[in-house]
């Protein structure tokens, strides 16, 4: 006997907003956090504050990059379709993230 599994999307979830999600809101987060963390790190003002407030900014970027990416990733393309969900989450938040950091970069070793 063969069992079958139905995914039933949450309501209130289609699937254009799962492409908003995917294809606008996580690149321009991760640009964003990027950024402030390369800030941070070069910035060399290591209060706890500051500490605590870029530790949560990307404890959050972590779990929105998780719940709302990679699931979603899982969702869409399933195991024999080839291809793998982290090389999704890769594009969508790893580049941006970088992305986010390079032009703050640029400028330190521009005007240093």
């Amino acid at each position: 006997m063969r069992e079958e599994t139905h995914s039933i999307p949450s309501p209130g979830f289609s699937p254009l907003s799962g492409a908003f999600i995917r294809y606008v809101l996580a690149p321009l987060l991760l640009c964003f956090s990027g950024f402030h963390t390369t800030d941070f790190l070069v910035g060399g003002l290591y209060t706890w504050p500051e500490v605590s407030r870029v530790l949560v900014l990307n404890l959050a970027i972590l779990i929105f990059s998780y719940e709302f990416v990679y699931k979603d990733f899982i969702f869409r393309y399933k195991s024999g379709s080839g291809f793998h969900p982290l090389r999704g989450v890769a594009y969508t938040c790893l580049f941006p993230y970088m992305v986010g950091s390079v032009p703050l970069l640029i400028l330190i070793t521009r005007f240093s």
